[in-house]
């Protein structure tokens, strides 16, 4: 196998020379540049060795100055990081292609064509539509019909939640399990750890987004612990 050390670029950055050559011919020193265009004169040189990239707003920023279109100067700058990103791929040639390809279907008018919407779906954004109107007037809700709302979907969460690791119990059951202390004859000990054990932790998460409990790496390794005990029972 052939080893070897890379001493040198053997090309510069397309970019960086652009602008290096273009201060050149206008006869501007990096001061100049970095006053009348509001970039730092450290970055200034960084750009145009190819050792630091320009954001956005500098690009527009030497748009402006040098008095060139924006698109000239992205499509160096574009230019470059497709390079960069490219250049150890033994398959490059191929991966232009196949972009080139991609990005002329972008492109075009088929790219843009919305799809009709089935009447079916059409159907189920409609029930949306009037559930979101009667939510919105119904609001705010406040008292014993928040409280029972949050309840519910308190409960339904651990609900469907334990129901994909395998729990067996109902939604009726885990409603007895979490808000009135029940045991369900016939279910597990684990079934009920869990039911208990994720509707505690998702409590501790509300008490932490209200800011009654700290979010520390100690809380989250706890609620953690938490919602696996069970499956350790």
């Amino acid at each position: 196998m052939t080893t070897f050390v890379l001493t040198k670029r053997v090309n510069k950055m397309i970019l960086g020379t652009y602008i290096a050559e273009w201060r050149a011919h206008n006869g501007y020193t990096l001061s100049d540049m970095s006053v009348q265009s509001g970039i730092d004169k450290g970055l200034m040189s960084k750009y145009e060795s190819g050792k630091r990239s320009p954001s956005d707003k500098h690009l527009k920023a030497l748009a402006e100055f040098m008095k060139v279109p924006l698109e000239e100067i992205r499509s160096k700058f574009l230019t470059d990081k497709i390079a960069t990103l490219l250049q150890y791929e033994v398959n490059a040639k191929e991966i232009l292609l196949a972009a080139e390809d991609r990005v002329e279907y972008l492109s075009s008018s088929k790219a843009l064509t919305i799809q009709e919407l089935s009447s079916s779906v059409l159907a189920k954004l409609k029930v949306i539509d009037e559930l979101h109107k009667r939510w919105t007037e119904a609001k705010p809700l406040t008292g014993v019909s928040l409280q029972k709302m949050e309840q519910y979907f308190a409960t339904r969460y651990t609900f469907d939640s334990n129901q994909i690791e395998g729990n067996t119990l109902t939604y009726q059951e885990t409603h007895l399990v979490v808000s009135e202390g029940l045991t369900i004859g016939g279910k597990s000990l684990v079934d009920h750890l869990e039911a208990i054990n994720h509707t505690e932790a998702i409590d501790w998460l509300k008490r932490m987004v209200a800011g009654s409990e700290d979010v520390t790496k100690r809380n989250l390794l706890d609620i953690h612990r938490l919602i696996l005990k069970s499956i350790d029972n």
